[in-house]
C-alpha cells in the first residue's frame, strides 16, 4: 500500500497462494471457496494471521518503520468467539497494526453478530476495511452502522475512472468517505492515469500493480 502523496510504502496486503510441487501456483480462484466451506477455514485462517504478523514485526524491525498488515478474514472466522479471544491476546504492538478487510457483498448474512464484533475490534485497537466497496446493495447502511477505518474503491471502478459515469461515482463515493473521516484506498491501480486521477480526487492510498506485483516476503 503507498501513500498517494508521498509514495512511501505504509502498508501490505497478506496474501496466501497455493505453490503446488507439480503445477506451480494455482490460482485462488479454483481453490479458495472450496477452503471456505470446509473445515479447514478456521486452521488455514489462524495460520495466516500468525504467520503474516510473525513476518510482518520482523520487517518493521528489520526497516525501523510501524507498516499496516492487512488480512483478508472470512467473516465466519471473524464472528468465531475463540477466533477474537485469539485476537485479544495478541501484544498491542500487533492488534494496532493489524486491519482485518471484510467483502462487502458477504456483511448482510451476519449483519447481527458483526456490529457486535466490530466495536470489539475497535476496543482492541484493530482497524476494519470494507473490500470491494460499491459492488454490494446496502453499502450504506454499513457505512452507517460499522464506522469502518477503511474503504477499498474496487478495481472495477479503477479501470474505468476514464469514463464519465465512473469518474462521478468514484468521486462521489471518495467525498463521502471523507465527510466520514475514513480512509480511502484504490485496489487495482494499473496505470499512471488511474493514479494520477485517483490523486486528484483526494484517494489516500494506491495499490496495485502499477507499483508492484504480489511477491513472496523475501522479496520486499
Amino acid at each position: 500500500k503507498i501513500d498517494a502523496n508521498s509514495f512511501e510504502i505504509v502498508g501490505i496486503e497478506a496474501l496466501i497462494r497455493w505453490l503446488h510441487p507439480v503445477y506451480g501456483i494455482v490460482p485462488n480462484g479454483k481453490w479458495i471457496e472450496i477452503l471456505e466451506d470446509s473445515k479447514y477455514l478456521k486452521d488455514v485462517s489462524e495460520w495466516v494471521l500468525k504467520r503474516a504478523l510473525l513476518d510482518i514485526n520482523n520487517l518493521n524491525f528489520i526497516l525501523n518503520k510501524k507498516l499496516k498488515l492487512s488480512i483478508n478474514v472470512d467473516i465466519r472466522d471473524l464472528i468465531r468467539e475463540d477466533f477474537i479471544q485469539k485476537v485479544s491476546l495478541l501484544p498491542e504492538s500487533s492488534r494496532e497494526i493489524l486491519t482485518f478487510e471484510l467483502l462487502e457483498r458477504k456483511l448482510v448474512k451476519y449483519w447481527d453478530e458483526l456490529v457486535r464484533v466490530v466495536r470489539i475490534l475497535h476496543s482492541l485497537k484493530i482497524d476494519f476495511s470494507f473490500d470491494d466497496f460499491g459492488t454490494g446493495n446496502t453499502t450504506l447502511k454499513y457505512l452507517t452502522k460499522l464506522f469502518p477505518d477503511e474503504i477499498k474503491i474496487d478495481r472495477s471502478f479503477v479501470s474505468n475512472i476514464h469514463t464519465s459515469k465512473t469518474y462521478i461515482i468514484t468521486k462521489a463515493m471518495i467525498a463521502m468517505a471523507k465527510s466520514l473521516n475514513i480512509k480511502i484506498v484504490a485496489e487495482g491501480v494499473e496505470k499512471k492515469e488511474e493514479l494520477e486521477v485517483l490523486k486528484t480526487l483526494g484517494c489516500d492510498i494506491i495499490q496495485g500493480f502499477y507499483f508492484a506485483k504480489p511477491m513472496r516476503v523475501e522479496e520486499l
